[in-house]
Order: structure tokens, then C-alpha cells, then sequence
């Protein structure tokens, strides 16, 4: 319970409660069954779980991929999650340099971690030479791949793991959004967890596509954030009704045209 109260106060800084209540709930659903709750009050926090309510050995959570450029910075910040992302991506130090990564062919090229400076860097190839670049000049994008290319050299992915993704969209473009959902079906098939966050019709349909495409659909589900008056969220299951999200994510767009 301390740990979970020390996670959270790292993670939030003592301001997870939603402000328009006194206390902060979180619960989890399996169908129909609740499997988790956690109430956090000013100076407690208490969680009610059932039996193995966590069936990962850990889970790893992508918010930026400015974390391998801004390394330094990011590691004064003391976030429970960056740390142990920080953690993972400097263990592909071990990775053998003769070994290619199928993400390799995407951004051609491929991203180590340098033990001796402490540095991420980027080697690409140009005229059959490999060059190295310092992350300043690597595209935002390619950054996100290269994320997802040292968490599978570091063998994160060859473990019972969750992949907590937030909105990589904001740093790629349509064409790169769409080859990134192929990188992570391909993972699904490798048999990796992957939770992710988007609201950009481009990558969810892109997801949506390659999942069936692989024979995935059983296994790709497709949740909705609904506000509710009281201030609280409810997360729904819209597997089934995917279409209600692309009329949400098009209401911009409308506007735009039609007001």
C-alpha cells in the first residue's frame, strides 16, 4: 500500500484527485465483475483488489518520445514512469550490433544506447556507410519508432508485459501513423499487450484494419471516454460499435465545413 501511495505521488504530485469532488475512485471491470478499486483521499490511499488482478510481469508506459533526446532533463523530473522506461531502453546496451530489428527497415536505420556518454543515438545508413546523429537532428516520428526498437532490443517485448501507450499520434504524420499500427499489430502477434490512447481516426482505423487483416479482431477491443455531469469518466466497451468513435473524432472536421 506505501509503495502504491509513493507511485502515485510521483506520478501525480499529490493532484490526482478530481477537482470537482472530494475523493478520487478508480474502478476496474471485467465484464461484469470488478476486479480492482482504488480510493484516494487527501492523505490516504486504500485499494480493494481480487486474486492476480495484474497477470503481467510489468508494464511499461510511452508518454513522449522526447525522453531519449531530453534524458538528463527527464531524469531530474523523478517520475516513477520515466524512470523505469529510462531503465528499460539503456539495457539494450546489451543488444548485438549484428542483430536487425524489423523496425529497422521503417526508419532506416536504428537507435542504441551509448554506455560510455549515457546518450541515445541514431545510426542511419547513407551511401553504405553508417553515420551517427544526435537525436536533435532525428524527426519526432522516428523517435517514436526508435522507442519501440530499443524496448525490443532490451527483450521487453520476449516477456508476459503491458505496453501502455499515450497519443503517439502528436508526433506523426498520417503515413507514419499508419505504419506505426503496422509495427504493433505486429507485436499483438508476437503476443505483446499493448493498451493505447489515440484520438486520431487515422491511426485507430489503421489499427482497426491491420488487426483484422492478421486475424486479430478477436483480440483488438475499442473503448470509449464518456464525461459523465458528476465529473466522473466511464470508459465503454465500443468494440462492437466502433463507428460511434469515427462519428466523435469527424465532429471537427464538421465544423469546419459546415459552420
Amino acid at each position: 500500500m506505501h509503495a502504491l501511495s509513493e507511485i502515485l505521488d510521483s506520478e501525480f504530485k499529490s493532484q490526482i484527485k478530481n477537482l470537482e469532488s472530494e475523493n478520487a475512485e478508480i474502478e476496474v471491470y471485467d465484464g461484469e465483475n470488478k476486479i480492482i478499486r482504488v480510493i484516494i483521499k487527501a492523505n490516504d490511499t486504500s485499494v480493494e483488489l481480487e486474486d492476480k488482478i495484474f497477470p503481467f510481469e510489468s508494464s511499461t508506459f510511452i508518454e513522449t518520445p522526447f525522453v531519449l533526446q531530453y534524458k538528463d532533463v527527464f531524469e531530474i523530473e523523478d517520475t516513477y514512469h520515466i524512470e523505469d522506461l529510462l531503465a528499460k531502453l539503456s539495457n539494450s546496451a546489451i543488444y548485438n550490433e549484428k542483430e536487425e530489428s524489423f523496425i529497422s527497415n521503417i526508419i532506416k536505420g536504428k537507435f542504441y544506447f551509448n554506455e560510455k556518454e549515457e546518450v541515445f543515438e541514431f545510426k542511419k545508413r547513407i551511401n553504405e556507410k553508417w553515420v551517427t546523429l544526435n537525436l536533435q537532428n532525428v524527426a519526432s516520428g522516428i523517435k517514436n519508432f526508435g522507442l519501440l526498437q530499443l524496448l525490443e532490443k532490451s527483450g521487453e517485448f520476449d516477456k508476459n508485459n503491458l505496453l501502455v501507450i499515450d497519443e503517439p499520434e502528436v508526433h506523426l504524420h498520417p503515413d507514419w501513423q499508419v505504419e506505426y499500427a503496422k509495427v504493433l499489430i505486429s507485436l499483438i502477434k508476437r503476443g505483446v499487450r499493448i493498451l493505447i490512447t489515440s484520438h486520431s481516426p487515422y491511426l485507430i482505423e489503421a489499427l482497426n484494419k491491420y488487426s483484422e487483416k492478421e486475424e486479430l479482431g478477436s483480440k483488438t477491443n475499442f473503448y470509449l471516454a464518456e464525461k459523465q455531469q458528476n465529473g466522473k469518466t466511464i470508459i465503454l466497451d465500443k468494440t462492437e460499435e466502433k463507428d460511434i468513435i469515427f462519428e466523435r473524432l469527424s465532429k471537427p472536421f464538421e465544423r469546419l465545413i459546415f459552420e
